[in-house]
């Protein structure tokens, strides 16, 4: 979670949530306004409550997203530097990539998120990500991208998942500002992507075919998504939910 302090509005309320979501007694703080003390609200009838923090989300996304148009942005000279790959393979390729991309986005994810639930969803995403950029990276020639690509299904997955996790817990009224704010990450990484992405190779172009250092852009991408992937798993870890099995009053 993105806080150090939560302010209550009375010493109840700080019980409460130091008993239900386990928060250190230190980051609570009461200011009580003078009113009588209310019964605790119902909330929608679901089976728990959860405090929820949207920023880790957007950083989730902000670090893939850098990753994703890195290897997107280089990965015409990367195949070009190890594989001597003309347009024509490159474009067989990227046929397949946008092919799976349509058959996952189009048709399986609303499935898997109904398996999985979207927090676990990313993590599965993201940590393949990692996976399959490292082998990307690693594969010694260009064959082995096409099984590496087709084993990569749960990484289209990716953005919508996360995409769909903000916009459920962002509040109705500031819907708006959170996508705009995740489209500007967008296009944002669609400038950094590139430079990240082309300086990289830029230190390796004079390595012979075959050199394992040649796959440093896509190296790059799974440190990315490592990184993302830890901060989910954080986030996951924290968003710590308690049933409702009484309703107290605070």
């Amino acid at each position: 979670m993105l806080f150090r302090s939560i302010v209550v509005t009375s010493e109840p309320t700080g019980d409460r949530l130091m008993q239900d979501f386990g928060i250190n007694r230190a980051r609570v703080h009461p200011v009580v306004p003078g009113t009588d003390d209310a019964p605790r609200a119902k909330g929608s009838g679901g089976p728990g409550c959860r405090i929820l923090a949207v920023g880790t989300l957007v950083i989730v996304y902000a670090v893939y997203f850098l990753a994703h148009m890195t290897m997107i942005q280089s990965w015409v000279l990367a195949t070009q530097f190890r594989f001597d790959w003309n347009t024509r393979q490159n474009g067989y390729l990227l046929f397949c990539v946008g092919l799976l991309s349509t058959i996952v986005q189009g048709g399986m994810i609303g499935r898997l998120i109904k398996r999985f639930g979207e927090e676990r969803l990313i993590l599965m995403a993201v940590g393949s990500n990692v996976v399959v950029q490292t082998l990307y990276g690693l594969a010694p020639q260009g064959w082995m991208m096409y099984p590496i690509l087709f084993a990569s299904i749960l990484t289209f997955t990716a953005g919508p998942s996360i995409q769909g996790a903000v916009s459920k817990t962002t509040p109705a009224e500031e819907q708006g500002v959170t996508m705009g704010a995740l489209q500007s990450i967008s296009a944002l990484a669609g400038v950094l992507g590139p430079i990240c992405g082309n300086a990289l190779l830029a230190q390796v172009a004079s390595l012979p075919p075959g050199d394992l250092r040649l796959g440093v852009n896509f190296y790059f991408c799974a440190a990315l998504n490592f990184i993302a992937f830890l901060i989910a798993l954080r986030h996951a870890r924290r968003g710590v939910s308690a049933p409702m099995a009484r309703q107290a009053s605070v």
